[in-house]
């Protein structure tokens, strides 16, 4: 496993290469496996950092800091009305998950308090 930072480094000296390749100030060509790692990691860094959207969601939703969706929506660069959806969605495979391994995911009371705290929220 490898900490976001180092992969984020990882990526900024890739990005870096074929910047200045591109604009002719390195006197290298671009080195097109520059392209492939910043495609790569970029993916696997927006992957690690919006893996857990939804539990910061629930954190706000029980915290009472969640007051409409249109605001989690704009945190989330999506529509409210799709943020809450997501939402519905997440917490129904969290409790597929619990279903099926007994000790991950979300507890069918964790799903229905969760569920009432995102139904009282503003749309």
């Amino acid at each position: 496993m490898l900490l976001t930072s180092k992969l984020v480094d990882w990526w900024t000296q890739a990005r870096q290469r074929t910047f200045l390749a591109e604009h002719g100030q390195s006197g290298q060509p671009v080195d097109v496996e520059d392209y492939w790692t910043e495609l790569a990691l970029g993916t696997r860094i927006a992957k690690e950092v919006t893996s857990g959207r939804w539990v910061t969601v629930s954190c706000l939703l029980r915290a009472g800091a969640l007051t409409t969706w249109r605001d989690a929506g704009d945190a989330l660069a999506m529509p409210g009305d799709t943020a809450l959806d997501s939402f519905r969605s997440w917490l129904r495979s969290q409790a597929e998950l619990r279903r099926h391994t007994g000790t991950i995911g979300l507890t069918a009371e964790e799903v229905k308090e969760l569920t009432v705290l995102a139904e009282a929220v503003a749309r």
